[in-house]
């Protein structure tokens, strides 16, 4: 029996952005903002896109399922501008039950909650629809702005030597007393 549900299209809406399955459509937006961009490309496990191309094969397949999990890839959009800021990753391959997150957001929105509430959005759909029994995040040595976000959303810290890589998990009592009475706007899953 599988873990995780097979969906083609998923949505999940906040009050400033929603999480929508990524479509090969966001990869130009995407490029632009982290093309070369060292302020965001140095935190992540991925050097970042070498073309636009790369980026559109990528998000045209948002879902990737093995025989007991699946990956999931959503574009951060602002509700306002309907414009790509960031993607967000839940990715259960490997592991199922266990989600491992992977986040960036363009520079230009930088510190205006965006990431915090998609965070919030991921983390309660990961729990609430997908399977999820606890989150787990790693956190480069000196990445002060993503270990902030992730306490910030309920997260805590394994221990560790101070300036070393850092490992972040969020099991589901403590995702419900940091999220209070937070909820998503809107829900929307359509499965295969």
């Amino acid at each position: 029996m599988r873990a995780h549900p097979i969906l083609s299209h998923a949505r999940f809406e906040g009050q400033r952005v929603e999480l929508v399955s990524h479509a090969s459509e966001h990869a130009e937006r995407a490029f632009q903002l982290l093309h070369g961009n060292e302020e965001i490309l140095r935190w992540l496990v991925w050097n970042g896109p070498r073309s636009q191309g790369e980026l559109e094969a990528f998000y045209g397949q948002w879902l990737r399922s093995s025989d007991d999990a699946c990956d999931y890839d959503f574009a951060l959009i602002e509700k306002e501008s309907r414009e790509l800021v960031g993607s967000v990753g839940l990715h259960f391959i490997g592991h199922p039950g266990t989600a491992d997150i992977g986040y960036w957001l363009g520079r230009p929105y930088w510190g205006q909650g965006y990431m915090s509430e998609g965070l919030r959005l991921l983390i309660d759909a990961g729990f609430g629809h997908l399977g999820a029994e606890v989150f787990q995040a790693h956190v480069f040595a000196g990445n002060e702005r993503s270990r902030t976000l992730l306490e910030r959303v309920g997260f805590r810290a394994l221990p560790g030597a101070a300036g070393e890589d850092r490992y972040f998990t969020l099991l589901p009592g403590d995702w419900e007393r940091s999220r209070g009475d937070w909820a998503p706007a809107a829900v929307e899953l359509q499965r295969s």
